[in-house]
Protein backbone atom coordinates (compact mmCIF):
# COMPACT_ATOMS: atom_id res chain seq x y z
CA UNK A 1 0.00 0.00 0.00
CA UNK A 2 1.51 3.56 -1.37
CA UNK A 3 1.90 5.88 1.45
CA UNK A 4 1.68 3.58 4.45
CA UNK A 5 4.77 3.64 6.50
CA UNK A 6 3.58 2.22 9.68
CA UNK A 7 6.59 -0.02 10.75
CA UNK A 8 5.93 -3.46 11.23
CA UNK A 9 7.62 -4.09 14.15
CA UNK A 10 9.02 -1.34 16.86
CA UNK A 11 11.61 -2.23 19.36
CA UNK A 12 13.14 -0.04 22.16
CA UNK A 13 16.49 -0.19 23.64
CA UNK A 14 17.21 2.12 26.03
CA UNK A 15 16.71 6.01 24.19
CA UNK A 16 17.23 3.93 21.04
CA UNK A 17 13.64 3.27 18.95
CA UNK A 18 14.03 0.48 15.65
CA UNK A 19 11.42 0.40 13.37
CA UNK A 20 10.93 -2.32 10.93
CA UNK A 21 9.72 -2.36 7.85
CA UNK A 22 9.30 -5.55 6.12
CA UNK A 23 9.55 -5.81 2.18
CA UNK A 24 5.66 -5.99 0.38
CA UNK A 25 6.54 -9.05 -1.83
CA UNK A 26 4.49 -11.82 -3.80
CA UNK A 27 4.42 -14.78 -2.11
CA UNK A 28 6.24 -15.94 -5.32
CA UNK A 29 9.27 -13.59 -4.49
CA UNK A 30 9.11 -15.02 -0.78
CA UNK A 31 9.45 -18.01 -2.19
CA UNK A 32 12.00 -17.68 -4.26
CA UNK A 33 14.18 -15.73 -1.46
CA UNK A 34 14.40 -18.66 1.03
CA UNK A 35 15.16 -21.07 -1.61
CA UNK A 36 18.52 -18.84 -1.99
CA UNK A 37 18.60 -18.52 1.53
CA UNK A 38 18.37 -22.63 1.92
CA UNK A 39 20.71 -23.12 -1.20
CA UNK A 40 23.74 -20.32 0.60
CA UNK A 41 22.90 -22.13 4.17
CA UNK A 42 24.18 -25.56 2.33
CA UNK A 43 26.73 -24.42 0.79
CA UNK A 44 28.43 -22.85 4.23
CA UNK A 45 27.33 -26.26 6.07
CA UNK A 46 29.46 -27.86 3.06
CA UNK A 47 32.39 -25.45 3.51
CA UNK A 48 32.37 -25.70 7.13
CA UNK A 49 32.57 -29.83 6.72
CA UNK A 50 35.18 -29.41 4.65
CA UNK A 51 37.60 -27.01 6.63
CA UNK A 52 36.87 -29.67 9.72
CA UNK A 53 37.78 -32.32 7.62
CA UNK A 54 40.85 -30.52 6.69
CA UNK A 55 41.99 -29.67 10.04
CA UNK A 56 41.71 -33.64 11.32
CA UNK A 57 43.48 -34.22 7.68
CA UNK A 58 45.86 -32.00 9.15
CA UNK A 59 46.00 -33.76 12.54
CA UNK A 60 44.91 -30.55 14.68
CA UNK A 61 42.47 -31.01 17.16
CA UNK A 62 40.56 -28.21 19.45
CA UNK A 63 43.80 -27.55 21.28
CA UNK A 64 46.04 -26.94 18.28
CA UNK A 65 44.79 -23.85 16.24
CA UNK A 66 45.80 -23.85 12.33
CA UNK A 67 44.24 -20.85 11.35
CA UNK A 68 41.52 -22.12 9.59
CA UNK A 69 37.73 -21.22 10.20
CA UNK A 70 37.04 -23.96 12.19
CA UNK A 71 39.57 -24.05 14.80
Amino acid sequence: MEGDFRPDATYNFGNTTINVFAPKITEEERQKRLEEIKQLIMKLRISNEVLQEECLYQGKNSSQKCGQACC
